[in-house]
């Protein structure tokens, strides 16, 4: 599936926001064809397991800023991100989980369907987070008027 069908089909848009209301969720999870997360409906998405991150690949998903700079504060860390095919049955096994996107910036998971995700004790979102917050923090610092 092409990401930039988010941007270009407002009958995707109407859809996916009356799925989120008759769900009573924040965000959806798109899934391909093959039972692979791509990303949210309006979002990237990552999963941690031991210290490290899953990403759907980029040529899978829309890129954006916020993801960038996620990617950098994992270099910074020294986190190990693989960019992966994520099957939908590795939610189960995923020990931390968090949504990035510009109006939400770092935005963590704690349930997936009926499975619970212990993100906000997981050490490696916590981080990301934190630096993402300061990031913006000295952003909007920098750019007083």
């Amino acid at each position: 599936m092409d990401p930039n069908i988010k941007l270009v089909r407002s009958d995707y848009q109407k859809a996916v926001l009356q799925e989120r209301a008759d769900k009573g969720v924040y965000e959806l999870l798109l899934v391909d064809g093959n039972e692979q997360i791509t990303e949210g409906s309006r979002t990237n998405v990552f999963f941690v397991k031991g210290n490290e991150l899953y990403t759907p690949p980029a040529q899978a998903v829309l890129l954006g800023i916020v993801r960038k700079k996620v990617f950098e504060i994992c270099a910074k860390r020294q986190i190990p991100i693989n960019e992966t095919a994520i099957p939908v049955e590795w939610v189960k096994e995923a020990e931390g989980a968090f949504v990035s996107g510009t109006g939400n910036n770092v935005l963590p998971i704690s349930k997936i369907g009926d499975h619970l995700i212990p993100t906000m004790e997981n050490p490696v979102v916590q981080a990301i987070m934190a630096d993402y917050a300061e990031l913006v923090r000295m952003y909007k610092e920098e750019n007083k008027h």
